[in-house]
């Protein structure tokens, strides 16, 4: 099995090489937004990917249980992205969740 992962990141890392860098970034920002959409889904946290775009974009819904919402998926979708650059996510967590718990 590890043989197995071990050849699975060696290709992953050759398809990677061979893409654009801003190719990578708007599949990465593209997989971020669907992950979030998908893994708030399964919690209940039924957030529609327009308002999550619309929250990236700093348009927040005037509804206060729908803004919430999009403040969870923004700053879920910024913590991955730390992940994703290899920042370490609990250096940045404190503006994170002020973010989130912050009126739009």
């Amino acid at each position: 099995m590890t043989d197995l992962a071990v050849e699975l990141v060696a290709k992953a890392s050759g398809l990677a090489a061979q893409i654009q860098h801003t190719v990578q970034e708007s599949v990465g920002d593209l997989v971020r937004s669907m992950n979030c959409y998908y893994s708030n889904l399964i919690e209940g946290h039924n957030t529609h990917p327009r308002d999550i775009d619309a929250a990236l974009e700093d348009r927040y819904s005037p509804d206060l249980k729908r803004r919430a919402l999009q403040q969870e998926a923004r700053a879920h979708i910024e913590v991955q992205k730390l992940i994703d650059n290899g920042n370490d996510p609990q250096h940045n967590l404190r503006s994170s969740v002020r973010f989130s718990c912050e009126p739009a």
